[in-house]
């Protein structure tokens, strides 16, 4: 539920593109390449508002965004024979977009689980505000009490070796939440296609590959499961017992914390943070056109199996998929389903 806003208007998008496409040796190699520019004004986000009304946020024209980016297509005839057809088309996409004014004073607007999400000028539209993991607090960086860290050392209250080290921002000797940074988001920097077709006399197939480069994903579900909680009935990932801290001759992979890091356990940093590319096998289509006679019912036919989202490769350990940005204005994961594998079958008849 959301204050009312009777000053509510609608954003506005200028916008232009400049577009070019050539073919060669009679259009068997066809390149089509754009580049496009968009500036959105009155931005609709969701604005503090005073305590006072009994609510956080309400909507409101508060913000300008630029957006622009290029898109290419290239599409081939690899093969062309009386029996035997091939054919490929490659597309790719990037775009990059940034906050240009946020209201009168540009002030931040922080929402999400943790405020863990941003929008601030000079950066993109929902990025990640957390602390930065440097690597494991070790017996080393602390004094004889192991409680004490040596001078140089930057701890939050309360840590102790085991704990997360994470950079002191603002350089003023000890971790506060004016640590808290901007680190990134889910834009990635591009996303492709690449799709085959073959024809072979009355057998036709395609395959169709996805994918994308690069962002981020903030996975704020899995922390139920993947965090320092010193809590042994929780569902932990196998880094904990892997690549965590345990003791000085067991340090782990220096990034991962001590199952007991209560205090790290309670903070939000990059350790949530993951790789959001990935590659996939989109779809896979085999058919078969039926040979027969032309007559006054049917011209054609043909028979068909397909299969979609058949497999994907990807880094993205703490949940199903890095598509999977959802939540908190399509930017974390809290734990969403994956694309469903299907099967399919069926006839295509022409009359």
């Amino acid at each position: 539920m959301n204050i009312a806003n009777n000053m509510l208007g609608w954003e506005t998008t200028t916008s232009y593109n400049v577009g070019v496409d050539f073919g060669l040796f009679n259009n068997r190699i066809y390149l089509s390449a754009d580049y496009y520019k968009k500036t959105t004004k009155d931005l609709l986000l969701k604005a503090p508002v005073s305590l006072i009304t009994g609510f956080a946020n309400m909507m409101d024209n508060v913000g300008n965004v630029d957006n622009w980016g290029l898109e290419f297509e290239l599409n081939t005839a690899n093969i062309t024979t009386n029996t035997f057809r091939w054919n490929s088309s490659l597309n790719i996409s990037l775009n990059r977009n940034k906050i240009t004014s946020l209201g009168d004073d540009n002030s931040d607007i922080r929402s999400g689980q943790g405020n863990t999400i941003i929008q601030r000028v000079g950066n993109p539209i929902n990025s990640y505000m957390l602390l930065r993991v440097d690597r494991t607090l070790r017996a080393a960086d602390f004094e004889a009490d192991g409680v004490t860290p040596k001078p140089g050392i930057a701890i939050y209250t309360g840590q102790k070796p085991g704990d997360t080290k994470w950079v002191d921002v603002n350089d003023d000797g000890k971790i506060t939440s004016a640590d808290y940074d901007v680190v990134g988001s889910y834009q990635p920097k591009f996303e492709w296609g690449f799709t085959n077709t073959f024809k072979y006399k009355n057998l036709d197939a395609s395959i169709l590959l996805q994918g994308r480069v690069g962002g981020k994903l903030l996975s704020i579900g899995s922390r139920g499961w993947n965090r320092a909680t010193n809590g042994p009935g929780w569902n932990y990932m196998s880094r904990w017992l892997y690549d965590a801290y345990w003791s000085e001759e067991e340090p782990g992979d220096g990034k991962t914390p001590g199952f007991f890091s209560t205090v790290t356990g309670g903070q939000y940093d990059t350790n949530w943070l993951y790789d959001a590319g990935y590659v996939r096998i989109k779809n896979i289509t085999l058919g078969y056109n039926i040979p027969f006679k032309p007559n006054n019912l049917i011209s054609k036919a043909r028979v068909y199996v397909s299969c979609d989202n058949v497999y994907m490769w990807d880094h993205y350990d703490p949940g199903f998929s890095p598509e999977a940005a959802t939540q908190d204005n399509a930017s974390s994961d809290w734990g969403a389903y994956p694309q469903a594998r299907t099967f399919s079958c069926g006839i295509n008849v022409t009359f």
